[in-house]
């Protein structure tokens, strides 16, 4: 009997104890829970702020966080910066090597400079003055009314509270056991018009408490564990076709909602487009695009500049045909919407997929895109050509550059495996200024005026072609039936007598490849004391030209007979306040690579240095009629107010295509040709390196600040790591 007893009170122990073990489990797994609960409501409000510092709305997708007046200089940026991070002057920055080289498809900065926020300073003044006068106080929509700065009209509280949140020091989530902070990091000038704000989040933590369970979760962040947000002045060469009005220059009246009035069929584009309207498509459209289609959607374009206040009213949307479709108020998802309607059936066009995984059709467009537009004026052009550039004189009318070694004649020899010319040892960049001749040449431009080019023997028989028929391209000649019989025609030309432009002996320049610029006199090279900074400035450029081709015709893209403009180390920009004129081939010494080629495999992986800019302000940037068949450009071209365009398109022969490797950006969509067959076909691709960081010398950027973000990082201020940690680490 005693020990039956014994055994009884042994299981009545063994099942109480168990019964506590099991309400000790439980109440451990409730404070996990109310752990990890309190992380969540702790993430969710970093992902707030994050959406707050990112450069669109995050519940309205067609709305920007960011408005910097277009008055706005780069200095106040720079001050803007060093107060975020404390500091100021000379002292506050120092070289950093972190983005001198860049993942596939970003850009690199060589000359970054660093401002770091010291940990121990105090975030008082104006450390936040950025966030104060630039976020708009409609994005601060994305926080609870009762957790927003109040009143949220006053920038002095504005910018307390964000004084007051990124401090790090720690803030409570109410109603919940967790804690976080948030820290100004660094401030990183990529460019002097290009500035980047770090913040970071630390001492993330909560605790479940249940019973007499205690959990505690302490986050690290996370190598991508930071957020930035950038205040750019944009590059304007990012894509391989940039328009401001997506239409051609019109005539009479300007409709700034209209329709645009160039339409996509069957076109390829080998790089990204953008417009600051909207793009046409037809039902029969085919075109791919290799890159982003960006549209802004403006409806309140002027003719040139920018509207009053320095953005544009837009729309997202597109034309398919002559209607216009938009997007149904509450779209989520408006590239999509739109993307899907470009590429509804009966059209076949095509978003190429990139990226590993392959990226989905829309997230290859923006039809929110942000509007950049085109510069106001060549003033820092101008002032940099002053500087250390070069100054076409008032007699001068152009510019001839050719690369070469003692003698400056052109070089003969193409690698057509390296796509390298072989330069000799020194090699030159030569320079020249062109002047007016002695004498006049015969110039001659087609017409669409017909008339008969025939004759008979005494006026009676059959009709023969005269020697002008005869002479004529047998692509401006035809025969007709007229009344039973055969009559000759033939297009008439418009001639006339031009100044003949040759080389001006009194300004002669070359260029070494450390930059020592050298001018010619009396024969000899003179040193001009300055290394030369790349930029040539004009009022305009009546001929821009390279050396002649070796032989009278080039096909196909074939290179081996057309001699460089510009050495393999040279960086060229010519910037002309009015029109400027291309007569012949411009190509690089040493060729870059197409885009298609970059995402090759094997891809090309060559990033040569030399470069070549062409920018006209007020005037268009024109192919002159000199320009033979299947002209070659290498180069980034800009017309602020105007067009890039052939002249006479629609009467001068076929003479195949524009083979550019760079960048078209043009106020007006200029015509190269016609459907039909005057004139050049397009043969466009982009150019890699401009948007890694290789740019034409002081080449025009966008007056209108932006902002930009970290979203295409991968960064992120939830990316944390979570670990249990002891009660007294909360």
């Amino acid at each position: 009997m005693l020990l039956l007893a014994a055994l009884l009170a042994a299981s009545s122990q063994l099942t109480l104890s168990s019964r506590r073990t099991v309400a000790d489990q439980a109440a451990t797994l409730r404070a996990q829970y109310v752990a990890e609960s309190g992380v969540a409501v702790a993430t969710s409000r970093l992902l707030d702020i994050q959406a707050l510092l990112s450069k669109k709305y995050r519940d309205d997708e067609t709305q920007e966080n960011f408005d910097v007046p277009g008055t706005t200089t780069p200095a106040v940026i720079k001050t803007h910066a060093e107060n975020f991070c404390g500091k100021s002057g000379a002292s506050a920055w120092t070289q950093t090597n972190e983005f001198a080289t860049a993942p596939e498809g970003q850009k690199a900065y060589p000359n970054a400079l660093v401002c770091v926020v010291d940990s121990s300073s105090t975030f008082t003044a104006e450390r936040s003055s950025v966030l104060a006068d630039f976020l708009k106080t409609g994005a601060y929509s994305v926080l609870p009314s009762d957790e927003r700065p109040n009143p949220l009209t006053d920038r002095n509280t504005r910018r307390n509270w964000w004084n007051a949140l990124l401090d790090g020091t720690d803030k409570t989530v109410p109603d919940w056991e967790a804690k976080y902070s948030l820290r100004a990091a660094r401030v990183v000038q990529l460019t002097p018009t290009n500035y980047r704000f770090y913040v970071r989040a630390q001492g993330v933590r909560a605790r479940g408490v249940q019973d007499n369970a205690t959990r505690v979760l302490l986050a690290n962040r996370a190598q991508q564990g930071e957020w930035w947000f950038e205040i750019v002045l944009p590059s304007l060469l990012d894509d391989v076709l940039m328009t401001n009005h997506h239409r051609a220059r019109p005539s009479g009246n300007y409709d700034p909602a209209g329709a645009p009035g160039v339409n996509f069929t069957d076109q390829v584009f080998d790089g990204s487009i953008h417009t600051n309207e909207k793009f046409l498509f037809l039902d029969s459209s085919s075109a791919q695009f290799m890159g982003k289609v960006n549209s802004v959607g403006c409806t309140n374009l002027p003719q040139s500049g920018m509207p009053s206040g320095g953005d544009c009213s837009k729309t997202a949307g597109v034309y398919i045909g002559s209607s216009l479709n938009e997007p149904p108020a509450g779209t989520t998802n408006v590239d999509k919407w739109v993307a899907d309607k470009v590429t509804e059936s009966p059209r076949t066009v095509k978003f190429v997929q990139t990226g590993n995984p392959p990226a989905t059709d829309y997230t290859q467009t923006d039809f929110t895109a942000a509007y950049k537009p085109l510069p106001i004026n060549e003033n820092p052009q101008k002032e940099k050509a002053e500087e250390g550039g070069l100054v076409l004189g008032g007699s001068n009318l152009g510019v001839e550059l050719t690369v070469g070694g003692n003698d400056g004649q052109p070089l003969s020899t193409y690698n057509t495996t390296t796509k390298k010319w072989t330069e000799p040892n020194p090699v030159y960049q030569y320079i020249r200024f062109l002047k007016a001749g002695s004498r006049t040449v015969r110039e001659c431009s087609w017409t669409d005026n017909t008339v008969f080019s025939d004759y008979q023997v005494n006026n009676r028989g059959p009709y023969y072609p005269n020697n002008d028929w005869n002479n004529t391209l047998s692509a401006k000649r035809g025969t007709i039936n007229y009344y039973g019989s055969t009559r000759y025609w033939r297009y008439t030309q418009e001639c006339r007598d031009v100044a003949e432009k040759i080389v001006d002996p009194d300004n002669e320049y070359r260029v070494d490849q450390d930059g020592n610029l050298s001018k010619k006199v009396s024969g000899s090279w003179v040193s001009q004391g300055r290394k030369f900074n790349g930029v040539i400035y004009g009022e305009s450029f009546q001929s821009v030209r390279g050396p002649a081709r070796k032989d009278g015709t080039v096909t196909n893209g074939n290179l081996t007979n057309v001699p460089p403009a510009v050495a393999s180390f040279a960086g060229l920009t010519l910037a002309a306040s009015n029109s400027l004129t291309i007569d012949s081939d411009l190509t690089l010494s040493d060729t870059p690579c197409s885009l298609s080629e970059t995402k090759a495999t094997p891809p090309c992986t060559k990033r040569p240095k030399n470069i070549l800019g062409l920018y006209a302000q007020n005037g268009d940037v024109v192919l002159s009629e000199k320009t033979g068949n299947d002209l070659n450009l290498h180069a980034s071209i800009m017309s602020s107010e105007g067009q890039v365009t052939a002249a006479n398109f629609d009467n001068r022969v076929d003479q195949g295509d524009v083979k550019l490797i760079g960048s078209v950006i043009e106020n007006w969509y200029g015509a190269f040709g016609t459907t039909r067959g005057t004139g050049y076909g397009r043969n466009f691709t982009y150019d890699q390196r401009l948007a890694e960081g290789t740019i034409p010398p002081f080449f025009p950027v966008s007056p209108r600040w932006q902002a930009e973000d970290a979203a295409t990082t991968g960064s992120s201020l939830s990316n944390l790591i979570f670990e249990q940690t002891s009660a007294g680490n909360y």
